[in-house]
């Protein structure tokens, strides 16, 4: 496992060591975290779907997850995991749909809504990162 996978599950696991794990964006670290948690993961990629994990596959539509595949996520979650800029622009769009008092985990590639989602959260962003890959947790 890599440093950076290391301290993304690492500090997921600070914050909640069991429980159920939303994850948008389904990916690399996917298989990691259902070692430790019940994940749900949305992927609009059928290939990446396997059946040991509760995935939903959500086509993309308007550059979104389709709202409609959104809807059968658990309506209780401990943590939330988004992995990709679909992810990221699906929460930001769909954000009353999420719940609000859950740790909220974005893997990052560049900053795209992590401060907006901050101030709609109303909560204080802490970014990680180890070399050039970084995450935030709000």
């Amino acid at each position: 496992m890599d440093e950076f996978r290391q301290a993304l599950i690492n500090k997921l696991l600070n914050y909640n060591c069991q429980g159920t794990l939303v994850e948008l964006g389904a990916g690399q670290y996917t298989e990691d975290l259902s070692k430790y948690y019940n994940v749900w993961s949305v992927s609009e990629n059928a290939a990446k779907i396997d059946l040991k994990i509760n995935y939903i596959f959500a086509p993309i539509t308007k550059g979104v997850f389709d709202e409609r595949r959104l809807k059968e996520l658990p309506g209780y979650y401990n943590l939330l995991l988004i992995s990709n800029e679909i992810g990221r622009r699906s929460f930001f769009v769909y954000r009353e749909w999420f719940l609000r008092d859950v740790p909220v985990f974005i893997i990052l590639n560049g900053d795209e809504y992590i401060t907006d989602i901050a101030k709609e959260l109303k909560r204080q962003l802490t970014i990680y990162g180890v070399e050039d890959k970084k995450f935030a947790v709000i």
